[in-house]
């Protein structure tokens, strides 16, 4: 595990970041003071026991819950205080996500799946199918794309999600242990396309695991440590 990188130039800075959850008539401190940087086209680890804060960080850092308190900069812009609607727009046009479980929509193919964000944003219908099929075919999935998620192996189905997560360009990718429901096969698969997709996007990753041979592929691991007050 490697020294904090120096905050000049960072991609994302967060310092001094908190969230407490009511429990009964206490609170649970999850993240308290907590500082981190992520640099251009890093791929960064977040490791530590359950309940440490990994998923509760990740969504600080995208506007899915709010901070109590700190700092969340993205090339300098302060995150924290936006109004909902500016962080919707932030979310749609600069950060990407994958999830432990795939979250696609059932009535929808897989093709469609990978479009939804991108329609959401109004893009063009046409381009924004060419882009969906160029994804697909990039994770090997391009004679797949008419199927419904039921139709899909678990693989298969984690890996439209992460085509689907880069449908708008993303700066950022957030992955939340991307591989965690599924077998040790599978899983490798699906990491060795991500881990090369953000590598040839030149995109800055913050990836979630409990999985110590995972985190020690990426380029630097940021342990989270357990804590808890009232």
């Amino acid at each position: 595990m490697t020294t904090e990188p120096s905050s000049s130039g960072a991609f994302l800075e967060i310092r001094n970041l908190c969230k407490r959850f009511p429990s009964g008539q206490q609170k649970l401190t999850v993240l308290e003071d907590f500082d981190l940087t992520l640099k251009h086209a890093e791929l960064l680890a977040i490791v530590g026991r359950s309940g440490s804060g990994k998923t509760t960080l990740l969504n600080l850092i995208a506007g899915l819950d709010r901070a109590d308190g700190g700092s969340i900069l993205l090339e300098g812009r302060e995150l924290i205080g936006l109004d909902d609607e500016d962080w919707v727009e932030v979310r749609q046009s600069d950060m990407g996500f994958v999830f432990q479980f795939n979250q696609l929509l059932p009535e929808f193919t897989a093709l469609e799946n990978v479009m939804l964000p991108g329609m959401l944003r109004s893009r063009d219908k046409q381009a924004l199918e060419s882009k969906a099929h160029d994804l697909l075919a990039r994770m090997g999935m391009e004679h797949r794309a008419s199927h419904r998620p039921t139709q899909l192996s678990g693989g298969e189905r984690q890996r439209t999600a992460i085509a689907r997560a880069l449908i708008n360009d993303p700066r950022l990718l957030l992955a939340d242990e991307p591989t965690g429901s599924l077998d040790l096969e599978s899983g490798q698969r699906v990491l060795e396309l991500l881990f090369r997709l953000q590598k040839e996007l030149k995109i800055s990753c913050m990836l979630v695991t409990h999985n110590p041979a995972l985190a020690n592929l990426c380029d630097r691991i940021h342990q989270i440590e357990s804590r808890s007050e009232s």
